[in-house]
């Protein structure tokens, strides 16, 4: 086969892997449209607190929230905390130094443990059983009509901890009025098979039951007995919630022993709470439903100790919140679960062996097209390997991250040339180059649009490695292309140089600058500024969709100056800061919960954006340039 035939051959199965991803994309983008119900809910414990301080009834305060948009209550499982003002402890021993307990009683009471007290019944028979669940033959003693009490051998702490069950009577009161109810459960130790069936026997009652969610680290059962709560989840035929930014063990195999029925659910830390400003939250929620495909807000309460109008002023809120969300094309109501895209073995196939084109493009930029075409072959047999033993997982990551760093890399390398190009030629080779790079975004969409990488059960591997790697392949190979034979003798004259004291400082600075920016990638990225947050927030309100800065106000406008200078070694850090707007443009398509559609937007927005600025800086250039000669020749 000629070279001609050859890379025509490669080109027809580039456009054939390119359809392949847009077929993909085209389908994520309509599941993704569909999904638009959103869950405005507010916890229970915070109703009573409201309650209690207006001297409201809770059938008040929930017609209120009704009327306010909530459609949903989170009632997570009690502890002794909650219950403090009907129940008490005692231990075994203060038991039997009292006078509550006739003989006959006390010959049942067990000095080592502590007791539950309590006058109330009904919430009795609710301990008694949570005690059995969780506990194990515990101790139950009555004097009918005045006390009531169950007890276990438990340290103070185990008893803080333990779950006590729902306050069923409100729930079925908010349910008769309308609402949705969520429960959260917690963990409990070393859980027995028959303990799921029934921790959720009660709560199949409720019809309106729509979401259950898991308040600690570790999901109930995990690792050994996740199955059966699994089981009982199936039966109540409802999704479990993710808690966003709560990483839980067990949840990601949970869900996918649920067919990964799962809603995504967001809120404000309480502490955090107290420092945010009712605005500033209504933005945060918004933009978590808009940017990250949440469909659980859960609404913590501004709860103002000076304001005597505790429930209006919560109300009003709540209203506000309601408002922002509808205002962006949303509905308010019980959320459906997501759904992601179809496709076949073939497809995905078809997908992967695209970006092993692109490498194998990338090596004929080097000069190494045979090798490249060899490595390119077993790289296409070993994808193809995995999907047939059903490993694609593996390989779809590892793909995905190839196409971050070889995509740019190549649009940049086949963009660049010795001699300069004109404003406009400049602009069209920054367009050609950031084509090149979407058709990389495209095929990493294309890898990882599964309904466990839009959910957040799985992520996106090596952030790091897709922000550095293409720059340390764009420095080398340049050197290379522009030197060949001579480049270690250009590098050793290079390093025995006397460099001017500006460079140096241009220099330093742009290090600090690619140092920063290495920081700042990943999910341990540190915290911005206030400052920078106010300017994001600014964006995002002219432009709907805020363009990564990196990109329009950095990467771009720079890579323009580059193309329009042409290159020279002395340009390298500009070249450098100016690849970070191409490497960002293909990793803001890795955010797979995020709306494919919004990463479309904020990758146009910072395009067009950063050429505005990036010509405003080769005009400022050429002015610097003219007023240089001027009083140079005087």
């Amino acid at each position: 086969m000629t070279k001609k035939v050859i890379s025509l051959f490669l080109l027809a199965v580039f456009a054939v892997s390119l359809i392949s991803a847009g077929v993909i994309a085209r389908d994520r983008i309509d599941k993704e449209a569909h999904n638009r119900q959103v869950e405005l809910s507010v916890e229970y414990g915070q109703i009573l607190e409201v309650a209690g301080q207006g001297n409201h009834s809770y059938e008040e305060v929930l017609d209120n929230l009704q009327l306010a948009g909530v459609t949903g209550i989170l009632y997570k499982e009690q502890t002794i905390i909650d219950l403090e003002q009907q129940v008490w402890t005692v231990s075994g021993n203060q038991l039997l130094a009292g006078s509550d307990l006739d003989d006959q009683l006390k010959t049942q009471v067990v000095p080592e443990y502590i007791y539950l007290a309590t006058r109330d019944k009904n919430l009795y028979t609710r301990i008694s059983k949570q005690f059995a669940i969780k506990v194990h033959e515990p101790e139950q003693i009555e004097i009918p009509g005045r006390l009531y009490l169950v007890g276990a051998k438990l340290s103070t702490k185990q008893l803080a901890n333990l779950g006590l069950g729902f306050p069923e009577e409100h729930m079925k009161i908010a349910e008769s009025k309308g609402f949705n109810l969520q429960v959260q459960i917690r963990s409990w130790p070393q859980p027995d098979d028959e303990d799921f069936s029934s921790l959720f026997a009660d709560l199949g009652h409720f019809a309106n039951l729509n979401l259950v969610l898991f308040n600690d680290k570790t999901i109930p059962g995990y690792p050994g007995k996740y199955l059966l709560l699994a089981e009982e989840i199936r039966k109540l035929g409802v999704p479990i919630g993710l808690i966003e930014f709560y990483n839980q063990k067990g949840f990601t195999q949970l869900a996918n022993a649920l067919d990964k029925k799962v809603i995504r659910l967001h809120s404000i830390d309480p502490a955090q709470m107290a420092t945010t400003s009712p605005q500033t939250a209504i933005e945060r929620y918004t933009l978590a439903v808009t940017d990250r495909n949440i469909r659980n807000i859960l609404v913590r309460f501004v709860l103002d100790e000076e304001s005597s109008t505790k429930l209006n002023d919560n109300v009003i809120y709540l209203t506000k919140v309601k408002n922002s969300i509808a205002e962006q094309g949303f509905a308010l109501g019980s959320p459906a679960s997501l759904e992601g895209p179809t496709y076949s073995g073939l497809l995905l196939f078809m997908v992967g062996v695209g970006v092993i084109v692109g490498g194998i493009l990338l090596a004929n930029v080097l000069g190494l097209p045979m090798p490249g075409l060899i490595l390119g072959t077993l790289a296409a047999l070993g994808w193809l390997a995995l999907l047939v033993t059903g490993n694609a997982l593996v390989g779809r990551k590892f793909l995905a991250l190839a196409a971050t760093i070889i995509f740019p890399s190549l649009g940049i390398l086949l963009g660049l040339k010795g001699e300069g190009s004109g404003l406009k030629g400049s602009v069209l080779i920054l367009l050609r180059t950031s084509s090149i790079s979407l058709c990389g975004a495209l095929l990493m969409v294309g890898l990882l649009s599964d309904l466990s990488f839009m959910l957040k059960l799985n992520e996106f591997s090596g952030v790091k490695l897709a922000h550095v790697a293409p720059l340390i392949i764009i420095a080398c190979v340049i050197v290379w292309l522009t030197e060949k034979r001579e480049t270690v003798k250009v590098i050793i004259e290079f390093l025995a140089s006397n460099i001017k004291v500006w460079y140096a400082l241009v220099v330093g600075i742009m290090t600090v600058a690619l140092l920063i920016y290495i920081l700042r990638t990943g999910n341990d990225a540190p915290v911005v500024s206030t400052l920078e947050l106010q300017f994001r927030g600014w964006l995002e309100k002219v432009l709907k969709v805020r363009p990564r800065t990196k990109e329009f106000l950095i990467g771009h406008p720079l890579l323009l100056l580059t193309f329009y200078l042409g290159y020279r070694h002395r340009f390298l850090p500009i070249l450098l800061l100016g690849s970070i707007g191409q490497i960002s443009l293909v990793n803001t398509f890795a955010h797979i919960h995020t709306p494919l559609l919004i990463s479309v937007v904020r990758a146009f927005n910072g395009l067009w954006l950063g050429i505005i600025i990036g010509i405003v800086l080769i005009m400022l250039f050429r002015i610097v340039l003219e007023l240089g000669r001027r009083n140079y020749y005087g």
